[in-house]
């Protein structure tokens, strides 16, 4: 039967789409489950046995590179992969064959209908999907070029897509491993690994005797209206970085209750800390990279530390990803119903080493570096994924 036309086409198609079920354009078999001593360690082929990931190899395979696979049952029941090479089909796993559009067109379509595939599962527990449900599934498509045309497309931002998703789960294992080696650990007072050029120990100091100013924010119930100051929140500090933009919420210039706002207010360089929080933000932190484009002040879970000449600040935020650091924030934290928190008293007596500041301007850097590289790829890799969801929205019917 026809069909309407998409929102968004490559020049030159004007056609009308055809629209069939899925059982007219290819057959859809159930794979057949192969027992563990079926499957052997040093397997040429991988087993699909549902979801996209392996359960295990064999030698044997019974399907052909590029094969659009769908779970049929288990947690991750409706998935649907396209496999870029030959695999054994498992019990809990169908595969499309002998189609009659193109692989990677269908792929794509399927992957924008997969959230209404997954609403197709039945059953309590792990649920399945019924082969019968699945074959009714109505399936739009243009002429053959035009669906070439499309799933290269797709095909071509999802390699984007993982390629940014590499790198940024790259540079996170790369920032993990210098974290264990740049650091000194276990009771020493050298790191495995440094900058040529120093030898000297660390110093191991008081953080106490590294802070200029440790005060906590402005308690008030805070406005989603323009009122304003801007107040930082502890929702505006994720993975290192202080987000200036989204969920702000606001208080006044001049404050009903006679405190002085200018007390409060953050500035470039300053570094801020979750105290009073979930447990799982307790002691992370971010620095305020740039001096704030309007006077903006911060609530009274967060700290505003301004550490003196004996500690970088990159150095520090860094230190905040050590295991010494998180053990200590856990020992030192109170745990209330819905929230933890810690004193600043404790907190100051965090057992901190220090090599001397040009060692640490070094460490800083590399730091900031990567964790500038880190949210580059995750910018990439989110903005990716909104274009992908975009031209899926508009590309089909």
């Amino acid at each position: 039967m026809d069909n309407k036309k998409p929102k968004l086409r490559f020049k030159g198609f004007t056609d009308d789409w055809k629209q069939h079920k899925l059982n007219e354009i290819c057959s859809i078999t159930k794979g057949k489950q192969l027992n563990k001593l079926d499957m052997i360690d040093n397997g040429k082929y991988y087993v699909l046995n549902g979801g996209i990931t392996p359960s295990g190899y064999t030698n044997e395979y019974n399907t052909d590179k590029n094969t659009i696979s769908i779970s049929e049952g288990g947690n991750s029941c409706g998935y649907v992969n396209l496999n870029n090479c030959k695999f054994w089909s498992g019990g809990h796993n169908y595969t499309l064959q002998k189609l009659k559009i193109n692989t990677y067109y269908l792929f794509q379509h399927l992957k924008y209908k997969e959230g209404y595939i997954m609403s197709l599962r039945v059953g309590s527990g792990l649920p399945n999907i019924q082969k019968n449900r699945l074959e009714e599934l109505e399936i739009n498509y243009p002429n053959n070029k035009e669906q070439e045309s499309i799933g290269y497309l797709l095909n071509l931002v999802d390699k984007l897509i993982t390629l940014h998703q590499r790198k940024y789960d790259k540079l996170l294992n790369i920032k993990k491993s210098l974290l264990e080696k740049m650091f000194p650990k276990n009771g020493s007072n050298i790191p495995e690994i440094r900058f040529k050029g120093f030898t000297d120990a660390w110093e191991q100091r008081k953080l106490g005797d590294c802070i200029d100013d440790l005060k906590s924010g402005l308690s008030r119930m805070l406005s989603e209206e323009d009122i304003g100051l801007p107040v930082v929140r502890a929702n505006n500090i994720e993975d290192d970085k202080l987000d200036l933009k989204n969920e702000i919420k606001y208080w006044y210039k001049e404050d009903p209750q006679g405190a002085d706002t200018n007390n409060y207010l953050i500035h470039k360089n300053d570094i801020l800390i979750n105290f009073i929080n979930s447990e799982s933000k307790m002691g992370t932190a971010a620095i305020v990279e740039t001096e704030p484009n309007r006077s903006t002040i911060y609530t009274t879970n967060i700290l505003r530390m301004r550490v003196n000449e004996k500690c970088n600040n990159y150095f520090f935020l860094s230190q905040t990803h050590t295991k010494s650091y998180i053990d200590f924030i856990k020992g030192i934290s109170k745990i209330a119903v819905n929230q933890a928190s810690f004193t600043t008293v404790d907190f100051k007596n965090y057992s901190i080493y220090l090599p001397i500041i040009d060692e640490q301007n070094k460490i800083g850097k590399i730091f900031k570096e990567i964790d500038n590289l880190i949210t580059l790829h995750q910018r990439k890799y989110e903005t990716l994924k909104n274009i992908k969801q975009s031209l899926l929205e508009k590309m089909f019917i």
